[in-house]
C-alpha cells in the first residue's frame, strides 16, 4: 500500500537542449525518482522511503532493465555480505514494492528473477 497521505506537486524534469530529460530524474511508469532530492513520487503523491528503502531503489534504477544480484544488493545496500539463509533483501524488496506497485502481489516494476535477483523495468 502507498503512502498518500501527502500531496506535493511531483518534480520536474529538467530539460538540457537536446531534450533529454536529467539523469536525476527517473519515470518508470507512474513512478518519478529524483536522485537529487531523494524523493519518490507515485502519480501527485509523494512516497515515503526509508534510508534502506532510498538505498535498495537507487542501486535498482543505476542497473534498470538488468538484473542486479543478492549478492551486489547486499554489498550496495548493507555494505556487508549477508547470511545465505537471511531474508532481509526479500523482506526489504517486499516492503518496496508495497509502497510503488499498483498490485504487490503481481509486481509490473519490481521483478524478482528467481535464483538470480531482481530487476527494475
Amino acid at each position: 500500500m502507498r503512502d498518500s497521505s501527502t500531496s506535493v506537486s511531483p518534480p520536474r524534469s529538467s530539460t538540457p537542449g537536446n531534450g533529454a530529460a536529467s539523469p536525476q530524474v527517473h519515470t518508470i511508469g507512474r513512478l518519478k525518482f529524483d536522485l537529487a532530492s531523494r524523493r519518490v513520487f507515485c502519480g501527485p503523491d509523494e512516497v515515503h522511503l526509508t534510508a534502506q528503502e532510498w538505498r535498495l531503489i537507487r542501486v535498482l534504477i543505476q542497473h534498470r532493465g538488468t538484473t542486479v544480484r543478492r549478492r551486489e544488493l547486499a554489498e550496495r545496500v548493507w555494505q556487508r555480505p549477508l547470511r545465505p539463509d537471511s531474508r532481509a533483501i526479500e523482506l526489504a524488496i517486499y516492503k518496496l514494492r508495497r509502497k510503488i506497485e499498483e498490485h504487490p502481489a503481481r509486481p509490473s516494476q519490481l521483478l524478482t528473477i528467481y535464483g538470480k535477483g531482481y530487476q527494475l523495468v
